[in-house]
């Protein structure tokens, strides 16, 4: 079991990825895109903040999917689990 140190914000999963990418390592992310009225995960939040942890090698990529959009002719994006 991984226990870690709750008073210690280094680390966070954000800081990790921040600490790494600042050393040169390249991060992609995928965070699934919330539908804001259904499920408020916050998926923005979760990419803008991502993105700030590497601000000077700019290595951390992070997309959100799926896109939302129904598309006339194309399956609804609501059966993707």
């Amino acid at each position: 079991m991984l226990i870690r140190p709750f008073g210690d914000d280094s680390m966070r999963l954000d800081n990790l990825l921040g600490k790494r990418a600042e050393e040169g390592i390249h991060v992609y992310v995928m965070v699934f895109k919330d539908i804001v009225q259904v499920v408020g995960l916050n998926s923005w939040h979760t990419k803008v903040k991502l993105l700030t942890k590497s601000p000077n090698k700019k290595n951390i990529k992070v997309i959100r999917h799926p896109d939302h959009s129904v598309v006339p002719g194309t399956e609804s994006s609501f059966l993707y689990s």
